[in-house]
């Protein structure tokens, strides 16, 4: 090891400021992008579930998972790591980062019916990006994928044909705009071409642009 120089450095001065560093700091542009769309706003209007009287709202609850899953939250016990960044804190604001007991609470609120509300919510909110995007095809991505259920509450999941636990969606991808425009949840167990023909109508009549010129691609699973 060459320890040549040591003591030598030239003078340099330290200086102590009040600013948080943030490791973080790109996701304030997502912020700011959600905003503009008043994303906020449209889930409180169009998703109903009942709250408490004191707390935080549903889109809190909403945009602090979003938010921590893009921060690279695995489980709900991995909020406390990122609450416990002052820096992280300041960017999103207190009620962005929700504790891991308040995310379980909204969570465990919800009925199989209020999952309805969800696509009604996200289609108002892409209608308001439509004029924007000017791609003139819709190449539509038809994928699926197992998420495995580590949870010790299975509620619907199956083993899946190489022994994952878990639960195992179809997702509809706009191609050219990298968007996913539908989403249907399966048990680990069943297969994609399930049902395949209806996922695809429902999403050429409700989710593809109109006015866009479509196509579709899909592995030999569908």
């Amino acid at each position: 090891m060459n320890l040549h120089g040591i003591g030598t450095a030239a003078n340099f001065k330290i200086g102590f400021a009040d600013t948080r560093l943030r490791s973080q700091a790109g996701a304030v542009l997502m912020k700011d992008f959600l905003s503009r769309l008043s994303v906020a706003q449209t889930l409180d209007q169009e998703i109903d579930v009942h709250e408490r009287e004191r707390g935080s709202s549903l889109s809190e609850s909403f945009l602090g998972w979003a938010f921590n899953l893009l921060l690279g939250v695995a489980c709900l016990d991995d909020l406390d790591v990122l609450r416990g960044d002052p820096g992280t804190v300041a960017l999103f604001g207190g009620e962005k980062l929700i504790a891991p007991r308040t995310a379980g609470d909204c969570l465990r609120r919800f009925q199989s019916g209020d999952r309805g509300d969800f696509p009604r919510a996200l289609q108002t909110i892409a209608e308001r990006v439509r004029p924007r995007q000017t791609r003139e095809i819709c190449a539509l991505d038809l994928d699926a994928s197992i998420f495995e259920q580590r949870s010790t509450r299975t509620e619907g999941s199956r083993m899946a044909s190489h022994g994952q636990l878990g639960d195992h969606p179809r997702i509809a991808f706009w191609a050219e705009a990298g968007e996913r425009l539908a989403t249907q949840l399966m048990a680990g167990n069943r297969s994609p071409s399930r049902k395949a023909r209806w996922l695809f109508k429902a999403v050429v009549r409700n989710a593809v642009p109109v006015g866009k010129k479509w196509q579709r691609r899909a592995d030999s699973a569908f």
